[in-house]
């Protein structure tokens, strides 16, 4: 045998496990370090979610003058404008519209007492190196840390720049009645904003309206059975604030039930991307105990949408389906006070994820419906319910305050082989903000 050709075999086996052995160690180190995949209602949620940082979170801009201070993120390494706004709280812990009459927590345009930044999260990008924040030459006063499920990015407050991003994700125009963005439009009557007609969404078929109506009841006994409807319950515009990330319209309305006053009701419509925020606060009189078992009942009738499949917190999983007759799985829908979701496919490039919460009224009990017939059931456009989901509001305390809170989220794809629970798990999981 050659020995200069068995070394060189030795040498190049040698060689070869070394290189797999190298090999190893990077594979491990790369696999170890690799976030792991997110779930699809992870990955829905982050580019539906907002992100509200609060005044106790940026202590930079605390009790100062918010309008010389904007929002940057880096997109293709460079830093860039994204949409902000800052956001003022009310009494009743909502949105602060100018001249809507309910007063401000704090001082107006100073960021203080409940005051936010809000801004989209799929807007936050990838964290400046040491190098680029040296070089960049904007004036960064905080970096912003937001970490949702395994997914973490970042953005930056940046003071005295002028630049802004054109982004106008979503509007209220009033001349027309008409929500807008960039995702979804809905058409609400002239006379009453709380009467909803056609609802369009991005991916759906076009020119095809999903809703035929939002229904508002409140059924009642005084000396026989009571139905106060939308017609019944007409909000007045008290005020709008227009944002680049959502516009807030404030409304209120009176509520009386056979001559009896029954609710004094201040309403929001958050007009965001992806959903409509509905913040209701309500002062119900002691006169009204004379009304006896009263109860809201909201909901969406929607139309157009035959074999929808239909699910709630509570409720079966098997999928309730839109066919113009009720199966007894379907009228288990169902949820409480802690478990509040709805949802909805509409299997035309349309889901919807409901949420529903009270944090002020003793005693207050949360419920859910579903209802699919042929059945007249007023107020509607078409006949029948195609189908209708929504939630009841029970046990409502004669003189006290009460308050509640709808969320619509409007989207498509987090339905994900019958699992909307994980879409509804990523949409409570609040974003994790670190300021540095």
């Amino acid at each position: 045998m050659n020995p200069m050709t068995s070394t060189t075999r030795h040498s190049k086996a040698w060689l070869q496990s070394l290189c797999l052995l190298i090999c190893g160690f990077a594979f491990q180190s790369t696999y170890a370090t690799t976030e792991p995949p997110q779930s699809v209602g992870y990955q829905v949620a982050q580019d539906v979610l907002l992100v509200t940082v609060e005044k106790e979170q940026l202590a930079a801009l605390n009790d100062l003058a918010f309008s010389d201070y904007s929002l940057q993120a880096v997109s293709n390494n460079t830093l860039q404008p994204v949409p902000y706004q800052f956001d003022e709280r009310n009494i009743h812990g909502t949105v602060f519209v100018p001249g809507a009459g309910i007063p401000i927590v704090g001082v107006e345009n100073i960021f203080d007492a409940q005051d936010q930044l809000v801004f989209m999260l799929h807007d936050a990008g990838q964290a400046l190196s040491q190098e680029q924040k040296s070089n960049t030459e904007a004036n960064i006063v905080a970096e912003i840390e937001i970490t949702h499920g395994n997914h973490t990015t970042y953005a930056y407050v940046v003071k005295g720049s002028d630049l802004r991003s054109p982004l106008n994700y979503a509007e209220f125009i009033e001349e027309k009645s008409l929500f807008k963005t960039d995702h979804w439009s809905m058409q609400a009557s002239p006379d009453n904003l709380l009467e909803w007609t056609d609802f369009f969404y991005e991916s759906a078929p076009a020119n095809l309206t999903l809703l035929d109506v939002m229904k508002l009841r409140i059924v009642a006994k005084v000396f026989f059975t009571v139905t106060i409807t939308n017609d019944n319950v007409v909000a007045s515009i008290q005020g709008v604030k227009h944002g680049p990330v959502r516009d807030i319209v404030q409304l209120k309305a009176k509520v009386t039930i056979a001559g009896i006053p029954f609710l004094d009701l201040d309403v929001g419509l958050e007009v965001t991307p992806h959903y409509l925020g509905i913040p209701a606060n309500a002062h119900i009189p002691l006169a009204a105990a004379a009304i006896k078992s009263p109860v809201i009942k909201i909901s969406l009738d929607f139309a157009n949408m035959p074999g929808a499949k239909s699910r709630s917190a509570l409720g079966s999983k098997r999928e309730a389906i839109a066919d113009r007759k009720m199966d007894a799985h379907e009228k288990d829908i169902s949820v409480d006070n802690e478990n509040s979701w709805l949802a909805i496919n509409s299997q035309k490039g349309f889901d919807m994820l409901a949420f529903i919460e009270s944090t002020k009224g003793d005693g207050i009990e949360l419920g859910a419906f579903y209802d699919d017939s042929k059945a007249i059931n007023k107020p509607e456009r078409f006949p029948g319910s195609g189908p209708e989901l929504g939630y009841t509001i029970d046990k409502l305390p004669a003189g006290d305050d009460i308050n509640f809170r709808i969320d619509l989220i409007y989207t498509s794809g987090f339905w994900d082989n019958n699992n909307p629970e994980e879409f509804a798990k990523a949409m409570k999981d609040a974003p994790v903000i670190a300021v540095h």
